[in-house]
């Protein structure tokens, strides 16, 4: 596969106050990719690879200014290389499994340094019950490795990994009608998705949809 793309900068990124930076072009990417997946044993195994590169003109990245101050800049030249794996296991009737794994080598060019925020390796999974047409539930687990961050002074850091599990199910009344739970940051685990700002606690919700 191929294919080109670009991403304008947000209203954050452009106007908020003591923060954007209206001079900032768009991110132009162009990716090339090679993949393969296969069905074995009637649809008990499920498996794909894809392998990736992604060229970056002009990314969004936070750059530090001063010691008391960021905003975001285009950053030149980026690449991303990567590779992305995917399984799905139906060992009996209700059971779902799955799981997946990315690795990036996210940097930026010429000084090889690597791109904030992306993560090297990251793990999902999945715990899945279906035991019929009216109701199902799903657990669900996403584990990410530590992340550059860029601090006062310039000065690199690394936010640490997490591990995270979700709870979700829904039951059909009628066709029409179905109730819901969702169960996020199950284990209530302390953790940051970028650094300085902690991610929600243990939330849950419960609900009713109605489709006409």
């Amino acid at each position: 596969g191929y294919g080109q793309g670009f991403r304008a900068p947000s209203l954050n990124e452009l106007f908020f106050p003591n923060f954007g930076n209206p001079n900032l072009a768009a991110e132009k990417s162009e990716t090339f990719e090679i993949g393969a997946d296969q069905v074995l044993f009637d649809d008990k195994i499920n498996w794909s690879g894809t392998l990736f590169r992604t060229n970056y003109e002009d990314l969004i990245q936070i750059v530090r200014i001063s010691p008391t101050a960021s905003e975001p800049r285009n950053v030149g030249q980026s690449r991303v290389d990567g590779v992305e794996l995917e399984l799905e296991l139906k060992p009996m009737k209700p059971w779902t499994l799955t799981g997946s794994y990315t690795h990036l080598e996210a940097k930026e060019r010429p000084s090889g340094e690597e791109l904030l925020r992306l993560p090297k390796n990251t793990i999902g999974f999945s715990v899945g019950l279906e035991p019929d047409k009216k109701w199902e539930a799903r657990l669900e687990g996403l584990l990410v490795s530590s992340r550059e961050e860029q601090v006062a002074t310039n000065r690199r850091m690394k936010t640490k990994g997490y591990l995270k599990l979700d709870l979700q199910g829904q039951y059909r009344f009628a066709p029409w009608i179905k109730s819901y739970f969702r169960i996020e940051n199950l284990t209530n685990r302390k953790y940051a998705e970028v650094l300085g700002f902690p991610a929600n606690d243990f939330t849950a919700s419960v609900g009713v949809t109605i489709e006409r």
